[in-house]
C-alpha cells in the first residue's frame, strides 16, 4: 500500500501552498505567475503614470519647461530604473515586490491574493503608478539590510526613493531615522549620499531646477496637472482645509489606535507603517487613489478586501462615489487598521506597545 507521507493528498498539496507562509519555490513560481499574468493587461487608452512620469527625462534638465512634469529634481537620476523597467517590466515588479512584502511578513498565498486583486492595485497596475515601488519597496530595502554589511546602501536607496514622492515619503523617512537612530553614526553615511545626489542637481539650470519645481508643483501648475489632481486626490486638507483635516484624521487615528487597546488587541508595526503613510496621503496637498494601495498591502486582510470592494462598486449605485473619495479613503484606512491581524511572531510598533494578542489567516 502506497504511503500518504509519500504520496500526499490533493488536500495536503493545497493547504500546503496556499495556507502556508510563503518559502517554497512552488509558492514563488504561483507569485512570478501573478507578475507574468499583469504583464499581459492591455494598456487601456488613458493616460498612464509610467508615460507621465517617464516623458520629461530625454529632456535632461529641460524637463521642467514641460509644466506636467512635478517630480523633484533628483528624479531626473532616480526615475530612469523605472523608464527601463517598461510597462510590462514595472507591473511585474510591483507584484514581486508584493510578494516580498508577504514572504517577509511570513504571510500566506491567500494573504497575498487579498492585495492582488484589490481594486486598488488593479488600478495601479493599469495605470503603471510607481507608489508600490517608491515607497513599498524602499520600508522593505530597509528592513532587510539592517544587520547587514550592505546596511548603508540599503539605507541610502531607502530614503532616496521615499523622496521620489517627498509629499508622501518624508514622514516615513523620519520614522525609520527615529526608529533606528542608535548608533546615530549608522545614519550619517547615507545622509551624506542622499545629500550628494538630490542638492548639486537641484541647483543647476537657470534658473535653479528646485525653483522650476516648485513653480511647476505649487506656483503654477499646468492646467492638466490641475485636472487630475481636481479629480483624483485623496488629500483630506484638500477637501477641508489644513486644521480640520488634521483634526479629523488625528482623532479617527488615535480613536483607532485606543479602540484596540481596549480591545486588547496588539498594534504591531505593520499598523504604524501604514498609519504614517496614510497621514502623508490625507495630510498632504495630493496623493492618487491609486497611491492608496501602499497601506492597504500594509494591512492585507479579506473582510478589508471586501470592504474596498463594497466602497468603490456599491456606494456609487447609491449616490456616493468618487467625490467622497478622500472621506472613502480614510474610511478604508480605518478599516484596514481593526481588520489587520499580525502574525504571532510579528513585531510590535517601535513608538507604542499593547498587550494584545495576535492572530493569523
Amino acid at each position: 500500500m502506497i504511503s500518504d507521507a509519500k504520496h500526499p493528498s490533493l488536500n495536503s498539496l493545497i493547504r500546503g501552498l496556499f495556507l502556508t507562509p510563503i518559502a517554497s519555490h512552488r509558492q514563488w513560481g504561483l507569485v512570478l505567475a501573478v507578475a507574468l499574468a499583469y504583464t499581459l493587461i492591455p494598456q487601456l487608452p488613458l493616460p498612464n503614470d509610467w508615460a507621465l512620469n517617464t516623458s520629461g527625462l530625454s529632456k535632461g534638465l529641460n524637463a521642467y519647461a514641460d509644466g506636467s512634469f512635478v517630480y523633484p529634481p533628483w528624479a531626473l537620476i532616480l526615475l530612469w530604473p523605472y523608464r527601463w523597467l517598461t510597462i510590462p517590466g514595472t507591473r511585474a515588479a510591483s507584484v514581486l515586490v508584493v510578494g516580498w512584502l508577504a514572504s517577509k511578513r511570513r504571510w500566506t498565498l491567500l494573504r497575498f491574493s487579498t492585495i492582488v486583486i484589490s481594486p486598488y492595485f488593479i488600478w495601479t497596475m493599469i495605470l503603471c503608478n510607481l507608489d508600490v515601488l517608491s515607497l513599498l519597496l524602499p520600508v522593505l530595502l530597509w528592513e532587510t539590510a539592517e544587520g547587514k554589511a550592505w546596511r548603508n546602501v540599503g539605507r541610502s536607496v531607502s530614503c532616496l526613493l521615499l523622496l521620489l514622492k517627498p509629499q508622501s515619503g518624508i514622514l516615513m523617512i523620519i520614522y525609520l531615522c527615529w526608529r533606528h537612530r542608535q548608533p546615530i553614526r549608522g545614519l550619517l553615511a547615507p545622509l551624506v549620499v542622499v545629500m550628494l545626489v538630490t542638492i548639486p542637481i537641484s541647483a543647476l539650470g537657470k534658473p535653479p531646477l528646485f525653483y522650476q519645481w516648485i513653480q511647476n508643483t505649487i506656483i503654477d501648475p499646468s492646467r492638466q496637472n490641475l485636472e487630475y489632481w481636481r479629480i483624483n486626490n485623496t488629500s483630506l486638507t484638500a477637501h477641508v482645509g489644513w486644521l480640520p483635516g488634521s483634526l479629523i484624521v488625528a482623532a479617527s487615528l488615535c480613536g483607532t489606535y485606543l479602540l484596540m487597546r481596549s480591545l486588547d488587541r496588539k498594534w504591531a508595526e505593520q499598523h504604524t507603517y501604514a498609519g504614517i503613510f496614510a497621514v502623508s496621503m490625507l495630510l498632504g496637498p495630493y496623493a492618487s487613489n491609486q497611491g492608496l494601495i501602499v497601506p492597504l498591502a500594509l494591512l492585507a486582510s479579506w473582510p478589508a478586501l471586501v470592504m474596498q470592494y463594497v466602497v468603490l462598486y456599491i456606494a456609487p449605485q447609491v449616490g456616493v462615489g468618487r467625490e467622497n473619495s478622500t472621506w472613502w479613503a480614510l474610511t478604508l484606512v480605518i478599516g484596514a487598521l481593526c481588520f489587520y491581524r499580525p502574525v504571532p511572531d510579528e513585531p510590535r510598533d517601535g513608538l507604542v506597545s499593547s498587550r494584545g494578542s495576535s492572530g493569523s489567516d
